[in-house]
């Protein structure tokens, strides 16, 4: 998941999914290893479950961790 929400739509897709995460939650930031120097990257651990709190429109929604 990126931190940043502009993200080159020829490399990653028009698709944009913004995430809600509860202050004090611990992920994982991931700074450098990327391929543009522009990303920044978080990781979760696998299997996390996400609601949805809303579609801002056909390609964009909001998901929230519990």
């Amino acid at each position: 998941m990126s931190i940043h929400e502009f993200t080159k739509v020829d490399e990653y897709g028009d698709e944009l999914n913004y995430i809600l995460i509860p202050e004090k939650t611990k992920i994982l930031y991931v700074e450098g290893i990327t391929s543009s120097p522009k990303d920044y990257e978080t990781l979760f651990l696998p299997n996390i479950h996400l609601d949805k709190v809303e579609d801002l429109s056909s390609k964009k929604k909001v998901w929230k961790l519990p």
